[in-house]
């Protein structure tokens, strides 16, 4: 099984407003361009850079804050441009390079990603970037990478569910089930509502021989998001249908 039940949601994510300059309020930020849905982000981001009126760290954050807009409206060439752009006004900001990794690694373009996940943790060490990082290895097939990181994720953060959830999935593609069912429990018992972490139990019950078990979770997965065509498959599989 090569599809992967992991995720690096962007809703875990908290959008941080690195620093402003003395003319750059939270206030402003929060109004005019880190605040609100993402269309209207990306307009009013848009609106400042046009005016030119920006510069220095005001200008920065707000190339960043429509980056991360771009980022969550899906649209990843326009985003990777705005934290390419963050980046050459300011290389030191460990969350431009998280953020353009998560773009890279949604394009498929893994190098890329790893290579601005690694940049952030020589920032500083988050487990953001780790788990970012291990899942573009995973991505790729280098599973005990992956586990590695995954596991600097979770010493860095240690109710970190879907680090745990996604080093499961890494020890389940390296036939380390025993290992995977371990860190598959901890992540359903710290998140309860993730579908993703009850699938990841449920394909670990299912290559263990514990067909009940893995019924029982992917069942509980399709309560959680519906629309997940894994899970289904599992249960195709099983001979238990949706």
């Amino acid at each position: 099984m090569k599809k992967l039940f992991f995720t690096l949601a962007l809703a875990s994510m908290a959008i941080p407003a690195w620093g402003q300059s003395p003319a750059w309020s939270p206030h402003d930020t929060e109004v005019l361009c880190g605040g609100g849905a993402p269309d209207i982000r990306i307009k009013m981001c848009t609106s400042l850079i046009q005016a030119g009126g920006e510069s220095g760290l005001a200008l920065v954050q707000v190339y960043y804050d429509r980056g991360v807009a771009y980022l969550q409206q899906g649209l990843y060439d326009q985003s990777i441009a705005d934290f390419t752009k963050a980046i050459e006004l300011n290389p030191h900001v460990m969350y431009t390079y998280i953020y353009r990794g998560i773009a890279y690694g949604k394009k498929g373009l893994y190098d890329q990603a790893i290579a601005d996940y690694t940049k952030a943790i020589e920032l500083h060490p988050d487990p953001n970037a780790y788990s970012g990082r291990g899942q573009a290895y995973n991505a790729q097939g280098f599973y005990d990478r992956a586990i590695t990181d995954y596991s600097k994720a979770i010493a860095l953060s240690p109710n970190n569910a879907l680090a745990y959830n996604n080093r499961a999935w890494a020890y389940h593609e390296e036939n380390q089930d025993t290992q995977g069912l371990s860190d598959a429990e901890m992540a359903v018992a710290m998140a309860p509502q993730n579908a993703h972490c009850f699938g990841t139990r449920g394909a670990i019950y299912e290559k263990l021989g514990q067909r009940d078990k893995a019924v029982a979770d992917y069942r509980v997965a399709l309560g959680l998001d519906p629309r997940d065509q894994i899970v289904k498959d599992g249960l195709e599989r099983l001979g238990a249908g949706p």
